[in-house]
């Protein structure tokens, strides 16, 4: 009972497994295809740089800044108007909310929150402290 309750369950999760095993290769065969592997240090990605007014960019920013503050540094974060994940536009009241989490994350306090200038490219302005 035991053995063909297991070749029932290997013939419905065989085709499954072999599909995700050709997937991953093949993910993995085009993240190596002459550029540069990633490595653990972070120094050479393989990845290209994120749009600008991508979200990415804005959190890849803010771990940047992190690394470049000292306590007490006050720095200003922009987020943009048309701030895009994956190429799909985002409101603001999606994006302030991951935009202040990735601040938290990043061990600073916010001090300010507020919208930029007229005419500006930017749709909210984070004014923070390291903690």
């Amino acid at each position: 009972m035991l053995l063909r309750s297991f070749v029932i369950a290997l013939v419905l999760v065989a085709p499954v497994a072999l599909w995700q095993w050709r997937r991953i290769r093949a993910r993995r065969s085009e993240a190596t295809d002459g550029r540069p592997a990633e490595s653990h240090a972070g120094a050479a990605t393989g990845r290209p740089e994120p749009d600008p007014a991508s979200l990415e960019a804005v959190v890849a920013r803010i771990a940047e800044l992190a690394t470049l503050t000292s306590v007490g540094d006050v720095v200003s974060i922009e987020v943009p108007a048309d701030a895009t994940v994956d190429g799909r536009p985002l409101p603001p009241s999606v994006s302030d909310p991951i935009v202040a989490d990735a601040l938290a994350r990043e061990g600073f306090e916010l001090l300010r929150r507020g919208t930029g200038p007229e005419g500006t490219a930017s749709a909210s302005v984070f004014e923070c402290r390291r903690r």
